[in-house]
């Protein structure tokens, strides 16, 4: 039951900020509770959900749960216990009490959200057999601890999985560099897609662009984890086989007749 006026009201939500690379190389995630620091008798339980549900330890199967007390305004969440949790939406939610009456307490307010995960620009395209080639980029929205020596050489490859060669899709390379960009910091990298045209009427297709597991990133959130598949879509272009006689005309496999220019 909600007692309004027994317990620590929040005024705003609680704020869930990007994620942090400590000095120590891990990262985590701040959950702020804008509260003043003056009125020190208070306590905030911090969970967090994904997608809605409520957050398990890997290890231990238990929820995650921080507890702040006195001046403590922000606790923290280790992306170690996102493993098997990506590609969702992460949220701290906020539950106030006085410290001396524990067993009232506000209902959980929850933080804005925040996708942990690779994001990819588009889950399907179109290319055309006549069109020009199209790009797609990909992005993790979690840092990447890196020890290189300048922030230029940090990258970790990504590769395409080798499955059936389409004849009718190509891109540039099976493996691609996600580079750090050096003003947000964030890992991306960019695939070409293009429709190859064979002279051929062989009609439209769909493919799909699988990836490898990323055996590369060391962090343990990553163990299993496969950035979703892409579906292209190719579009066959019209073929005309013609030839011309003596006459200047042209006739072709749709059997119609066309003046040559002169």
């Amino acid at each position: 039951m909600d007692y309004p006026g027994l317990y620590p009201k929040l005024t705003t939500f609680p704020k869930l900020g990007n994620p942090e690379v400590t000095p120590n190389k891990t990262v985590r995630f701040p959950c702020t509770i804008d509260y003043p620091k003056r009125e020190s008798d208070v306590s905030f339980e911090v969970t967090w959900t994904v997608d809605g549900h409520e957050l398990r330890d890997p290890l231990t199967h238990r929820a995650v749960v921080s507890v702040l007390t006195g001046v403590k305004r922000t606790a923290y969440l280790n992306v170690d216990k996102l493993q098997g949790n990506l590609d969702k939406y992460l949220r701290c939610n906020v539950t106030s009490f006085h410290t001396n009456t524990p067993g009232v307490r506000s209902d959980p307010i929850p933080s804005n959200p925040y996708f942990v995960g690779f994001k990819v620009s588009t889950d399907s395209v179109v290319v055309d057999e006549k069109g020009d080639k199209k790009t797609i980029t990909i992005e993790s929205t979690l840092p990447i601890p890196c020890n290189a020596l300048s922030q230029y050489d940090c990258k970790f490859p990504i590769e395409i999985h080798q499955g059936k060669d389409p004849t009718d899709l190509s891109w540039k390379s099976c493996t691609y560099d996600l580079k750090k960009d050096p003003i947000d910091g964030k890992y991306r990298t960019t695939i070409t897609v293009k429709a190859t045209r064979y002279f051929i009427t062989d009609h439209d297709k769909v493919h799909d662009i699988a990836f490898e597991p990323l055996f590369s990133l060391m962090n343990p959130v990553w163990i299993g984890y496969n950035i979703s598949h892409i579906h292209v879509k190719t579009l066959d272009a019209d073929v005309t086989d013609c030839t011309s006689s003596g006459d200047p005309h042209l006739r072709g496999f749709t059997h119609k007749k066309s003046e040559l220019a002169h």
